[in-house]
């Protein structure tokens, strides 16, 4: 199996320019020497992963490779309650290509919890899927871990899932979310928070944005 080597397209306030116009000229690779903090010989196979605005990649093919991790029957997750009629942030989303195969897609959603107090607006983290056939091989904390890059002056981030793994990796806690209340069943340990310092309601119902 080739050990994945990721690079990342030029994004937002990268300096990088973009060559050219167009889908193809937005995912121009550039070379990688790193991998998951570890440099790799020239000599080291590498299977190159290249990340980019979720909006290169084609709305059918995002759809297709959600089934294909999730299985069809995901809309009616409750995840997909709290985000109801809400439009995917652009400029937190991603694509992680393998050449031109869509292998990866991370979406990021402007939910708020609704409490007496009003409206506190934040940012739903996912879903996070990558081909079943590329599972295990880091795309998913490669397109985690740019996005997080882009978040220091945003809104406070939620998601569902598990808090080994979100919490060691990625500083996902359920310290301020136990006494929140989703539109639908969910496990309550897996309700997580990244609040960089902020405190949050103590209660309140999760759901779309309002206006």
């Amino acid at each position: 199996m080739l050990e994945p080597c990721f690079t990342v397209q030029p994004w937002l306030n990268r300096p990088r320019p973009l060559e050219g116009t167009g889908k193809g000229a937005s995912r121009v690779p550039f070379p990688a020497t790193s991998y998951m903090g570890r440099t790799l010989s020239r000599l080291e196979p590498a299977l190159l992963i290249t990340l980019s605005p979720l909006a290169d990649a084609d709305p059918n093919a995002v759809e297709a490779l959600l089934d294909a991790a999730f299985g069809a029957d995901r809309r009616g997750r409750t995840a997909y309650k709290l985000r109801e009629g809400m439009k995917v942030l652009p400029e937190l989303s991603l694509a992680a290509w393998e050449e031109d195969r869509l292998v990866g897609a991370l979406q990021c959603w402007p939910i708020a919890l609704h409490s007496d107090a009003g409206d506190t607006d934040l940012i739903l983290v996912g879903p996070v899927a990558v081909d079943p056939e590329r599972q295990q091989q880091g795309i998913g904390r490669a397109m985690m871990r740019e996005m997080l890059t882009h978040t220091d002056d945003r809104e406070s981030l939620v998601l569902i899932g598990d808090p080994e793994y979100y919490g060691r990796h990625f500083g996902f806690i359920a310290d301020q979310t136990a006494n929140w209340e989703l539109p639908g069943p969910f496990e309550r340990r897996r309700l997580l928070a990244r609040t960089g310092g902020r405190d949050l309601p103590y209660r309140g119902m999760l759901g779309p944005r309002r206006g």
